[in-house]
């Protein structure tokens, strides 16, 4: 697996100096390098149908104008990854954490066996950037004559793919993957000129305040997809037949014995509990103040965008929210979670 050399040079120093400006000065147009993503692609006459077969959303409708949101699940319907794919030059490009794509590759490949099927990592020939902001999509007309109007609206040209992502806060993002190559690195070149450049945890707290989950290393087959919200955003076709563990989350979603769903909040830090942030990461159970020994719930994604803040996703049991228990992180040090409304509806509450 290659890492993206040109992105090691000219991104990697940069991380420390640039962390969480944006966001924090309130800066609405800027863009982020987004080295902790990775691209595989999948080739070949039964590329669809494979894919139709490993994921949870409906491949087959997959078209040359849209991306689509999907999960790979285990057999027991517990999410390994979350993604964006989409079709291309009869090729289908899966968008996916850096971090999880060995494991996914190596898994997947497993099932490929007879069938003809091609698969490779193409992170390494790609530079991928997140933009955000009005003045951004002005922008960008330079490079697209027509822009994606819908979140996952997509538009193909020599210049690359551009996706339109769920907006934050009415502010329209988008994902630019573009060639590792001498039109790549002057769309670098020129949009550095142009706009701040953020780091990738302000994408992260763009994604956590729209209510969007990305699975990680320490959540991978943590959350079965109904835990994380994942059909309320589309990552599901229920009709589409037969995947890893669709038994399990067709049966939950049909019985309606989902007890647990994703919930967007924020921790306030103090004197009294800023030494503890640590404890604050993807993968930690979650508490309620009756029952300090029994998790009612996991933190999905968190991120530390402001001095005295940390935004968090976290899964958590529906009845204590609808009895408005108060949940913490650690009991002990008062890391209490603070909930706030999610810019979709979760019909169960």
């Amino acid at each position: 697996m290659k890492k993206n050399k040109f992105f090691n040079k000219n991104w990697i120093f940069l991380q420390n100096k640039l962390f969480c400006k944006c966001v924090k000065n309130n800066i609405k147009n800027f863009f982020i390098p987004l080295t902790n993503f990775g691209l595989l692609e999948f080739s070949g006459h039964d590329s669809t149908s494979f894919l139709h077969n490993q994921l949870t959303n409906n491949v087959k409708y997959l078209n040359t104008e849209k991306t689509q949101l999907s999960g790979y699940c285990s057999s027991k319907g517990k999410l390994l990854v979350t993604m964006i794919l989409w079709k291309i030059n009869n090729k289908i490009v899966l968008l996916l954490p850096y971090e999880l794509l060995p494991s996914v590759q190596k898994k997947i490949k497993i099932f490929i066996l007879r069938s003809k099927v091609k698969l490779k990592d193409i992170t390494h020939k790609h530079l991928i950037f997140g933009l955000i902001g009005k003045k951004m999509a002005y922008f960008l007309q330079t490079w697209f004559q027509n822009l994606p109007k819908k979140p996952y609206d997509k538009i193909d040209n020599i210049f690359g793919t551009l996706i339109r992502i769920t907006d934050f806060n009415q502010i329209p993002r988008y994902q630019w993957i573009t060639k590792n190559n001498i039109i790549g690195i002057k769309i670098w070149e020129i949009l550095s000129k142009k706009f701040p450049i953020a780091n990738s945890f302000e994408w992260s707290f763009c994604d956590i305040k729209s209510g969007i989950p990305q699975i990680t290393l320490e959540t991978k087959e943590k959350f079965i997809p109904q835990m994380i919200n994942f059909e309320l955003i589309g990552g599901i076709d229920f009709k589409k037949g037969c995947y890893p563990g669709q038994e399990i989350i067709a049966r939950i979603q049909y019985l309606h014995k989902i007890k647990y769903r994703m919930m967007l909040a924020v921790i306030n830090l103090t004197n009294e509990n800023k030494d503890f942030i640590f404890l604050i990461k993807p993968g930690v159970n979650i508490f309620s103040e009756e029952n300090s020994t029994k998790p009612c719930g996991k933190i999905v994604n968190s991120v530390k965008i402001e001095t005295n803040k940390i935004y968090c996703l976290v899964k958590v049991r529906l009845d204590y929210v609808k009895n408005k228990k108060k949940i913490y992180i650690n009991l002990v040090h008062k890391l209490l979670l603070k909930f706030q409304r999610l810019p979709y509806l979760i019909v169960n509450i």
